[in-house]
């Protein structure tokens, strides 16, 4: 047996943000690895996808190249990247969100590397029959001059529909339309979901055809000399599966792979899976295949083991991204290794080094035999859901200078300890700064009075706030002309203003009258300039003059929440949710000591003109790190007691009101009630309504299990425009959050999650992919 195959390095892209599902899918060869981050906002409020290039240098460190998008796939929920596959200088991409012939699509592009490296796109693929949902490009796979691309719609018995397209490169090195895979006339559910290609052989799983034993198979295609492709075997397991048999498929020579894993990523209960099996399959002698192995993880169960795999030689790494065995849901991935003819033999387990809860630690991997990726695209060291690839060697790989991957380089050893040396150092650095903050803590509004940047590292000078004169801010506002004025709050009025440069602002003024003051500013500005989110108001600047303290935001068009709750739909409704939820949870999980914003409400939740939703008036937002409980055993909750409560009737938490204690649960009963506004169409608090329907919370909760008499309640406006299913689990949420016991209630990153899956079955143009259930990340 090798040696064992340690971690050598983390790999983010140079930006990360927030819930881009890093590592979805990747490919790692000779040298070259294509990490795909199929959720990035590549332009503002435009997520569709990137892939990025990363290289191995002499030091043994893989560093960041090239970052490849698609021009013309630069639209909402393009997915680019969901899928790939390298083969030497070609790149094979799949878009399967890319909308062009009506929603989902799809389309597939071709990347080639030139003599100086440089990755070019030369190519878009898509065949002409192309139909709204076909989800071209699902699944992607590239060798040499031959390419296979797939398609995500379920088949229907006896039709003749392709459900898989082969790609030819000619001689000139123009791509072409070459075959239509169509499934045989007994199969039927999702054949092109998986495919996979070696040279003349093609493989294309079916994973919910229920025609055979386990419900699924997969379908061997050769091409013969006149250059079609016929279809020569049907692949089944020997005995019955749990079911998915053919969900992913891969490869190589005279071996292919094929997973029964049929589990429902990242359900709403941490640690929900099925467990999966991955069949291999030798070609003998005759041209037909027969089962060799069935590969399984140590645990057995709950693990979606075969959720992704790799092939290369005599090597397999198989991911399982709900494995438990060192933490909940942390995920794991598998090498197994060729020990004999017909007999692999499982060599050993990978987790990362630091762990996390829903990790998903194995939703992507690949290997070239020496190197090996695992992708978990749920990584929140840095940034919540902004995902990670984990890179892995051979510790002879590790403590050798000879070749590796075809490019010479020196020992990995050597900059792994420099880089665990620098860590330390920069650690040490850190805490010294963090205290030397507190020592100086008195000083901050002084620092704010005088400075005129007051957040300088350079990655965040677009969002650094900067200082106003009085003079530029009576300009803009009409000498604070009471006609300008177009909002109240606890802090004071707030002002349309337009700056100089003709950028419209909300200014917020203190008045006279506030019972927020100093305090109240100093914490506003340092939150929103020391953790700025892409769905948290941005603060363009500040006033210090005199007794003046006035905030510069920039200028919500779609007005509140509040103000707009019967004019939106469902989807809308949803997707504000979800966006809002993801700013909360960042500010509780990735903000160290998390930040509790307190005063969490339908008024404090503004819109843009594309109805995305933004948090706003930080003012009340405390710090929490006194004291631990544990919720239901498992997550640390901070608490503390706050001298009295602060924040609007109707939306703070029982325990908050009646004992003072402040945790991040406060957050998450706030948010409750405003999912609960979204049902019902009106505020928390209502004195035009009889008594016993005032309190929003105490009267809707009871009818939450059950959404028809719910809907009866309400007049009829939620079915049929809110489909019941979604419903059911937005209500369930909603009562979850809105419990009056803290412990009851989910955290808000659990709550970011179980929005994230409701939008996606949605297709809604928001923060995650279309489908996270059967059918949508693959290998």
């Amino acid at each position: 047996m090798e040696e064992a195959v340690v971690e050598v390095q983390k790999l983010y892209p140079e930006v990360l943000q927030t819930l881009s599902l890093f590592g979805v899918s990747g490919a790692v060869e000779n040298g070259t690895a294509m990490l795909a981050s199929h959720f990035e906002m590549v332009v503002e409020g435009v997520r569709a996808g990137a892939v990025y290039v990363f290289e191995l240098q002499d030091t043994g460190q893989w560093v960041q190249k090239q970052k490849l998008l698609a021009e013309d796939a630069i639209s909402d929920n393009a997915m680019f990247g969901m899928d790939l596959s390298l083969s030497g200088k070609t790149l094979l991409v799949g878009a399967p969100g890319f909308s062009d012939r009506g929603s989902h699509s799809g389309k597939a592009y071709i990347f080639e590397r030139d003599e100086s490296d440089t990755w070019t796109l030369v190519a878009d693929l898509a065949p002409d029959d192309r139909e709204m949902d076909d989800n071209f490009g699902i699944s992607v796979s590239v060798d040499g001059d031959k390419a296979i691309i797939g398609i995500l719609r379920p088949s229907v018995k006896g039709e003749s529909v392709p459900r898989a397209y082969i790609f030819e490169r000619d001689e000139s090195g123009v791509w072409k339309e070459t075959a239509k895979l169509h499934p045989s006339q007994d199969s039927s559910e999702w054949f092109g979901f998986s495919v996979s290609i070696s040279k003349n052989t093609a493989i294309v799983g079916s994973y919910g055809d229920n025609e055979f034993l386990g419900e699924g198979s997969a379908h061997v295609f050769e091409r013969v000399d006149n250059g079609s492709w016929v279809h020569i075997h049907t692949l089944q397991p020997s005995e019955e599966t749990d079911g998915g048999f053919g969900r992913h498929v891969a490869i190589q020579d005279d071996t292919a792979l094929v997973a029964a894993s049929r589990d429902l990523f990242l359900e709403p209960k941490a640690g929900a899976g099925f467990p999966g099996s991955v069949y291999v399959y030798e070609r003998n002698r005759t041209g037909y295949w027969d089962q060799v192995s069935r590969l399984v993880s140590s645990k057995g169960m709950n693990d979606s083991f075969g959720f992704s795999m790799s092939l290369h030689n005599d090597k397999i790494i198989v991911g399982a991204w709900s494995d438990s065995t060192n933490t909940l849901s942390g995920g794991a991935a598998y090498i197994f290794q060729r020990v004999g003819p017909k007999h692999w033999q499982k060599v050993q387990k990978l987790t990362p080094k630091m762990q996390q809860e829903v990790h998903a630690f194995g939703t992507g991997v690949s290997t070239d035999g020496t190197w090996y990726y695992v992708g978990a695209i749920n990584d929140s060291e840095h940034i919540i859901g902004g995902g990670a690839a984990f890179m892995f060697a051979p510790i002879d790989t590790l403590t050798s200078s000879s070749e590796t991957s075809s490019r010479p380089h020196k020992t990995i050893i050597i900059s792994v300890t420099i880089g665990a040396c620098l860590a330390i150092i920069v650690g040490i650095v850190w805490i010294y700064f963090q205290r030397r903050q507190e020592v100086h803590k008195k000083a901050r509004l002084e620092q704010i009075a005088g400075s005129q940047k007051l957040y300088e590292p350079e990655e965040h000078k677009k969002l650094a706030a900067y200082c106003f004169s009085y003079l530029e801010l009576t300009e803009a506002t009409d000498n604070f002309s009471d006609e300008r004025i177009i909002g109240k709050g606890g802090y004071g009025p707030v002002f349309m203003g337009k700056l100089s440069d003709g950028t419209l602002a909300a200014i917020k003024k203190l008045s006279s009258s506030s019972q927020q003051g100093e305090r109240e500013f100093l914490q506003e500005v340092d939150t929103l300039t020391r953790c700025p989110h892409p769905h948290v108001v941005q603060l363009m600047g500040y006033c210090v003059e005199q007794d003046d303290y006035i905030l510069v935001y920039r200028f919500m068009p779609g007005g509140s929440l509040h103000a707009r709750l019967a004019d939106l739909t469902w989807r809308t409704k949803v997707k504000m949710a979800l966006q809002c939820s993801q700013a909360l949870a960042y500010y509780h999980t990735c903000v160290d000591p998390p930040i509790l914003h307190r005063d969490f409400k339908s008024d404090n939740i503004l819109l843009d003109n594309r109805d995305n939703a933004f948090v706003a008036d930080l003012g009340l937002a405390q710090v929490v790190g006194v004291s631990t409980v544990r919720q239901n055993d498992a997550d640390p909750v901070a608490v503390a007691r706050s001298g009295s409560p602060a924040g609007t009737i109707g939306y703070m938490a029982p325990e908050y009101v009646k004992d003072g204690l402040v945790s991040p649960k406060l957050d998450v009963y706030s948010f409750g009630i405003v999912m609960l506004e979204m049902l019902a169409n009106r505020v928390a608090i209502c004195f035009k309504v009889s008594r016993t329907e005032r309190h929003l919370s105490s009267w809707l909760r009871s009818y939450l299990d059950d959404v028809v008499e719910l809907d009866e309640v309400l007049g009829g406006i939620l079915l049929p425009s809110w489909p019941r299913e979604h419903l059911e689990r937005f209500c369930s949420l909603a009562k979850e959050c809105t419990s009056k016991d803290p412990q009851d209630r989910p955290t808000m990153h659990e709550v970011a999650l179980r929005l994230s899956l409701l939008s996606n079955d949605e297709q809604e143009d928001i923060q995650l992919p279309v489908d996270w259930s059967d059918s949508a990340i693959d290998k």
